[in-house]
């Protein structure tokens, strides 16, 4: 599952920064993008798209979970494993979330 939504945001950017049309509806109305991009959201789900500048760090912080990590999820996320980050956002029915450097991410628009 978390191999799919890398897939997923990973064509979505690609997406984006190929095609300025989407990546204008994907900035003023993301709900509407990701559901044309076959990208599932939860009901009601607040979506927010942030185009990054060249050279800033965004960093998502994903809602804490309601319910107590196991050992296995701690060491996987302590060793720079996804597993943590996708599980909270899987817990929230969301599969896009991710922190990077915007580094290319300006060219988008």
């Amino acid at each position: 599952m978390v191999q799919d939504q890398a897939k997923a945001y990973g064509q979505l950017i690609a997406r984006a920064w190929s095609d300025s049309d989407f990546a204008a509806k994907l900035k003023s109305n993301p709900a509407a993008a990701l559901a044309e991009a076959g990208v599932p959201l939860p009901e009601g789900a607040k979506v927010t798209s942030y185009f990054a500048a060249e050279n800033e760090v965004v960093v998502l912080v994903p809602p804490k979970p309601s319910e107590e990590l196991s050992d296995e999820t701690l060491e996987a996320m302590a060793g720079g494993g996804t597993k943590g980050t996708a599980g909270t956002a899987g817990t929230a029915g969301c599969p896009i979330g991710t922190f990077g450097t915007g580094g290319t991410a300006g060219s988008a628009g």
